[in-house]
């Protein structure tokens, strides 16, 4: 669209472009995860999305490298909480097995920007203006869009099921059915241990070299899609039109895999099924003759399906960002942000590579690039069978241990047969939380008595709206709503569930103190195991 000539900037300088925006990305990841925990987050996510159409718009009022730079620069910041955003989102509303087709739709979005970015880009081509150009009245408009959708979010997205604007039963249910996932809801209370037990996690590390391995031709390709399609020929009006069935093979592509994940439990799987066309279609740009065009032109849209590979990994992340491989099993929120953020840390590490391999001096073939992509994506498939290795491993020793009557009967999953952790014995926790069952009569110990196993906090007795007794805890005593109770009633680490055999609240002596127990008493018990 004449963005080279217009702005006086060069290929290497565009590939400069392409990378700073996953810099200020990958910087600001960690500091948002954090913001993230102690505001609400689609109220984050709403503000962040308005402020990265701003500086969308801001792309129509930059003439040279240095103004590209600056907007580029803070479009990462920006757009730094949104896929950990939408993540955790998904993680608060959905099921394990349900999570890879909602992750799925709304990743959706980069297949549909590809289409839609494509018709936009050709429709402004055919404006023409010496004082303000094509590229410049696109950023305008798009940005503008975006910043309408970012309204649209802070208004009506709520933060969290409690805070949605479903009945009051319906809140119950929405939590209820969570409490398999055992990676909590949402909790405002950072947590070190959580963190330090996340980066201790080998399963972290293997997921941000898959992560990274499989954005390489992701960064790649989404940055130099047109600068490749170009390159075979083509002129930019062309060069437009042809970029929409690159978008349209990402759409299937995620769509069958995700459905595919969902249906079978087995992301690793689709992982690699998506990764072996993107080694095939970049075979067939670097190796077949210049003559053959539509063969290479094929091979570039072949390369889309690696992105797909991406919300797999997120929904891989949500699913079992419970699961540990250390002695000390710990769950969370704040793990769940950790793992999220190093995530995408991994991912733009990935896309900071990708565009580095695109250089000047191998114009207009490129052929280091594509073969760079041949390379990363192989490693990528590599890391992915190894990581479900280790997870198939893991449940056979748990399957072992619960047999035994040992640790490993935790529940720390339920992909049973999948490639996710599972508990031992292939159930969901038996655990029933506070939150969503109310107490009720049976003879078990007074409360502030210590069984030598298991110590339950005083409690005063009151009478609910329908004469039924319920315990008061000391987050109703100082008046804060019941509600809370539902934020993160799946954290192991909030110290308070009800016993199934007695009835009784049971707080770990190890967890934190009742002040921070998140206990609420929710009329009928709800209890679905």
């Amino acid at each position: 669209m004449g963005l080279y000539k217009d702005a006086n900037i060069n290929t290497n300088q565009f590939s400069d472009l392409a990378w700073i925006f996953y810099i200020t990305y990958l910087v600001f990841e960690m500091p948002t995860g954090y913001l993230m925990q102690r505001l609400p987050t689609a109220r984050y996510l709403g503000i962040n999305v308005i402020l990265w159409g701003f500086c969308v718009t801001m792309n129509c009022v930059c003439k040279n490298f240095a103004s590209l730079v600056a907007v580029r620069a803070l479009l990462g910041v920006f757009e730094s909480a949104i896929a950990p955003a939408l993540i955790l989102v998904t993680s608060m509303w959905y099921k394990k097995k349900e999570q890879p087709p909602r992750v799925g739709l709304w990743y959706l979005g980069t297949g549909t920007g590809t289409i839609i970015g494509a018709l936009v880009s050709f429709g402004f081509q055919h404006y023409t203006s010496r004082s303000f150009y094509s590229w410049q009245i696109m950023f305008l408009v798009i940005g503008l869009i975006t910043m309408v959708i970012g309204l649209v979010v802070f208004l009506f997205l709520p933060n969290n099921p409690m805070s949605s604007r479903l009945s009051h039963d319906e809140k119950i249910y929405a939590i209820e059915r969570l409490r398999s996932n055992q990676t909590g809801i949402e909790n405002k209370h950072f947590k070190p241990k959580q963190m330090v037990e996340c980066l201790r996690d080998p399963q972290t590390w293997l997921l941000s070299l898959i992560t990274i391995a499989s954005n390489v031709p992701n960064g790649a390709v989404s940055s130099y899609q047109a600068t490749i399609i170009k390159g075979f020929g083509y002129n930019s009006k062309q060069t437009a039109l042809l970029s929409i069935p690159g978008g349209a093979v990402s759409i299937v592509s995620i769509l069958l895999a995700t459905n595919f994940a969902a249906h079978y439990s087995q992301r690793a799987y689709s992982i690699v099924v998506l990764l072996l066309p993107g080694i095939l279609g970049a075979a067939l740009m670097a190796f077949l003759p210049d003559g053959h065009k539509v063969g290479k032109l094929i091979g570039n849209y072949l390369t889309n399906c690696i992105g797909a590979s991406l919300p797999l990994l997120y929904s891989w992340v949500a699913a079992n960002s419970n699961a540990t491989f250390s002695i000390q099993k710990v769950a969370g929120h704040t793990k769940k942000v950790t793992m999220n953020a190093i995530l995408l840390m991994s991912f733009c590490t990935g896309n900071i590579i990708g565009p580095l391999t695109f250089r000047k001096a191998d114009a207009p073939n490129y052929i280091p690039a594509k073969i760079a992509i041949i390379a990363t994506s192989a490693v990528a498939i590599l890391f992915t069978l190894l990581l479900r290795g280790v997870y198939v491993l893991e449940n056979r020793r748990r399957d072992g241990s619960s047999r035994g009557g040992g640790e490993g009967s935790e529940s720390i999953g339920e992909e049973v047969g999948g490639d996710g952790v599972r508990a031992g014995d292939g159930k969901a926790s038996s655990l029933v939380v506070a939150a969503v069952s109310a107490p009720h009569p049976d003879p078990s110990p007074k409360p502030g008595t210590d069984t030598g196993t298991e110590t339950y906090p005083e409690a005063n007795p009151i009478v609910s709206p329908d004469g039924r007794e319920k315990q008061e805890t000391s987050r109703e005593r100082e008046g804060e709503s019941a509600d809370s109770g539902f934020m993160d009633l799946t954290d192991r680490e909030n110290g308070a569930f009800r016993n199934p055999l007695t009835g009784r609240y049971k707080t770990d002596e190890k967890s934190e103190s009742p002040r921070k127990a998140k206990v609420a008493w929710l009329g009928e018990r709800t209890s679905i195991l």
